[in-house]
């Protein structure tokens, strides 16, 4: 028999083993996987299932930045998750209109709406896609005028469904928030420096976002939960370095990370192909940290706040904007 896809299932994990950052983290090495279904890849035959069979595979890291690009004879190019289970929602779009938003909403789009919830300024953002940068660029436009008319102190950013996208967009967003001149540390990166050795690693990149505008002076509840990963856990990351800095500094203005932690995954996936370039797999390059020195992969950012996913929205009621809407109501800002 032909072990064709077994062989490529065992470049996979060797490359894997040598060159993704996050290897030492997991529970399940690429050593372990490979002597576990390498008589299941034996066994294949068919392309089609051959691809499918490694997808699930792959997710057993539990990483969404392994990603799985596959193109068929007909040239059909097709994005295969990897993530075998969705994580848990605090979020219900449907409840968010009945309930909360059924005649208050400012403008929508596409990518997100603002709304008004009492005296506060309600965003949400659902991607930070490089593709929508259009659509973002008019939401976070129209965040900042109708913040500025209205003179609001008070504003809720919602961004639990929002699964990344682009850094330069969220990035942008978090700008509108950070005192005009700052330079503020987000995060930082490690690469792995030997193949043959994870410990090891080389350069490292730290993240610093400034703004050079006046920034959106308010007591903000930033909305999260298990859904945040990628380039919205980079908005979050922000943030949280955004409250310890207000609170270092003296700021009476506050940020409130509200809901359930993030999801914890940023890898800036590099290309490796199989299949005569048919198969190309992301295999995350670098090790994310958060400005506090903790390791995002896995963990995520802890709220201020929290509130289970599994049990933020039920009998009619969205736990975590109520709570949000509960903090700004009693909260009061005083201009430094």
């Amino acid at each position: 028999m032909d072990f064709q896809y077994a062989n490529v299932f065992e470049k996979v994990m060797e490359d894997i083993q040598e060159n993704y950052s996050y290897v030492k983290f997991k529970k399940y090495s690429p050593d372990k996987i490979l002597k576990k279904y390498a008589d299941d890849f034996r066994k294949i035959d068919d392309e089609a299932q051959c691809i499918g069979k490694l997808a699930k595979v792959l997710g057993l890291f539990e990483d969404p930045h392994i990603n799985v690009t596959y193109i068929n004879n007909e040239g059909k190019k097709t994005f295969i998750k990897t993530l075998t289970k969705n994580p848990p929602s605090n979020y219900d779009y449907r409840l968010l209109f009945r309930k909360y938003f059924s005649d208050k909403i400012i403008i929508e789009n596409e990518v997100g709406l603002i709304g008004i919830i009492r005296d506060i300024v309600y965003i949400n953002i659902f991607t930070w896609w490089s593709q929508k940068e259009k659509e973002i660029n008019t939401i976070m436009k129209e965040f900042k005028r109708i913040v500025s008319k209205k003179g609001s102190k008070k504003v809720i950013v919602d961004i639990r469904s929002n699964n990344g996208g682009s850094d330069l967009l969220s990035g942008k967003f978090l700008s509108l928030f950070i005192p005009k001149n700052k330079k503020l540390y987000i995060s930082k990166y490690l690469h792995r420096l030997c193949k043959n050795n994870p410990d090891k690693t080389g350069r490292t990149w730290k993240r610093y976002q400034s703004s050079d505008i006046q920034p959106i002076n308010a007591n903000v509840a930033v909305l999260i939960g298990q859904h945040c990963m990628s380039s919205n856990e980079y908005l979050v990351m922000g943030f949280e370095a955004l409250s310890d800095y207000f609170q270092k500094n003296n700021y009476t203005h506050r940020i409130h990370l509200i809901g359930d932690r993030t999801f914890g995954a940023s890898g800036n996936p590099k290309e490796f192909s199989y299949l005569s370039g048919r198969l190309k797999i992301g295999i995350p390059s670098w090790i994310c940290y958060t400005s506090r020195g903790e390791l995002l992969e896995g963990k995520g950012i802890e709220p201020h706040i929290h509130i289970n996913s599994k049990k933020a929205i039920f009998r009619g009621h969205d736990k975590v904007i109520e709570k949000a809407v509960e903090i700004l109501s009693n909260s009061t800002f005083v201009t430094n």
